[in-house]
């Protein structure tokens, strides 16, 4: 009887003790799963923000490129005025040239003598330089 008695004791301290290790393990299941919940919610909002900060950043890119094709065209342009302004002034001293040997023609045909024709004509270096410095033919 002894020995029934110690057996009922031992069966219902067993079965106490499953009793609480199933209650430890389903708290222990409970943390677990809060645990990767917390882990998955902080995953997606870190992916959130990386798929903001990635269209932010594309967003510059392409407003860079919109600055850049018009940076473009406008120096486009300003090649262009400067072209056409060169050619002006080229036209321009061409102009002059062509003054400056009419004058010398008729100071010399009026007889006024060689050395006033000659002072109205420009220096061959004179010359020279302007040509370089107006740029190629």
């Amino acid at each position: 009887e002894l020995g029934q008695k110690l057996d009922e004791r031992v069966k219902g301290l067993r079965d106490r003790l499953d009793d609480r290790f199933q209650a430890f393990q389903a708290i222990t299941d409970d943390g677990t799963s809060m645990v990767i919940r917390e882990a998955q919610a902080t995953c997606v909002r870190l992916a959130d923000d990386a798929l903001g900060a990635a269209e932010g950043s594309q967003k510059k890119v392409d407003e860079i490129a919109r600055q850049a094709a018009s940076s473009q065209r406008r120096l486009e342009d300003l090649v262009s005025q400067t072209e056409a302004g060169l050619q002006a002034l080229r036209a321009d001293v061409v102009g002059v040239r062509a003054e400056l040997a009419g004058s010398a023609a008729a100071a010399s045909s009026i007889g006024n003598g060689a050395g006033s024709a000659r002072a109205l004509q420009p220096a061959p270096l004179v010359a020279g330089a302007l040509d370089g410095a107006i740029g190629p033919d």
